[in-house]
């Protein structure tokens, strides 16, 4: 009679310390991933908000205050189940952005600053510490909290400011006569801009001054003016179509151009 072969206790042991092992490794790297994973989603949340708020600046051209901020974004917790922090510029909440030359936040990492920020959105991350710190101006990006930074600069292209600050209001130039004098002047929808222009052929009878100072071809006037004036004691050059391009900007660095056909006839 073949006897029955079972486990031992010592095999059974060996066997259960196995299988903890396992389940134990198993579930730190479940953890491991689930803590990833959550980083991932809240990357994507604060990401979303940074959409938001460029979206509401493009509208009203401010940037909201930490209240309008809540009321604003979707997601105001990650998915730590901590709040999603805001530390914003206070200039351009009450400014309007594409007004405004710079401003005084900066960020620090690693000891090197970075200045003129417009916000940091962030979370604290996987250790659910809060390691950001504003000190004064500068925010300090520590530890491993998820952030995005979002520069001046950066929210100033992003909602287009250049376009349709400053406006040149002509809609075409007056015509010159060969032999005689000439005035003519281009403005703009603000008080005073910088003026530069630019033409398809040169014009060597024609000058082009702001307040008294008189241009060189394709660059900005030293200073503000009320309008471009385009003008010359005797016409000479030649009869002939020109294309003449006048480019403006305003002293916030927003800018716009026109082009237009100056005809000169007999």
């Amino acid at each position: 009679m073949k006897k029955k072969s079972a486990f031992t206790i010592i095999e059974l042991t060996i066997s259960l310390i196995v299988i903890g092992i396992l389940v134990m490794g198993g579930s730190r790297i479940l953890k491991s991933v689930s803590l990833a994973n959550k980083a991932l989603e809240t990357s994507t949340y604060i990401k979303f908000n940074t959409l938001s708020l460029i979206d509401y600046s493009s509208r009203l051209n401010t940037l909201p205050d930490e209240d309008g901020f809540d009321n604003l974004v979707e997601y105001k917790i990650d998915k730590f189940g901590n709040p999603i922090y805001y530390e914003y510029d206070e200039t351009l909440t009450t400014d309007n952005i594409c007004k405004i030359k710079s401003t005084d936040l900066k960020i620090e990492k690693d000891g090197e600053i970075k200045e003129n920020i417009a916000y940091v959105i962030s979370s604290n991350g996987k250790n659910n510490k809060k390691e950001i710190v504003k000190d004064g101006d500068t925010i300090k990006l520590l530890g491993d909290d998820l952030y995005e930074v979002v520069s001046f600069e950066e929210l100033r292209g992003r909602i287009n400011c250049e376009a349709n600050q400053i406006n040149i209001i002509n809609t075409s130039i007056v015509d010159a006569k060969q032999g005689s004098s000439y005035t003519s002047y281009i403005y703009t929808d603000i008080d005073k801009s910088y003026f530069k222009f630019k033409t398809n052929e040169e014009l060597n009878s024609i000058e082009f001054s702001c307040d008294g100072e008189v241009l060189s071809s394709d660059t900005y006037s030293t200073n503000e003016c009320e309008g471009l004036k385009i003008s010359s004691d005797d016409v000479s050059d030649d009869v002939n179509s020109y294309k003449i391009t006048i480019t403006v900007k305003d002293e916030y660095g927003n800018k716009n151009e026109k082009s237009f056909a100056f005809n000169i006839g007999y």
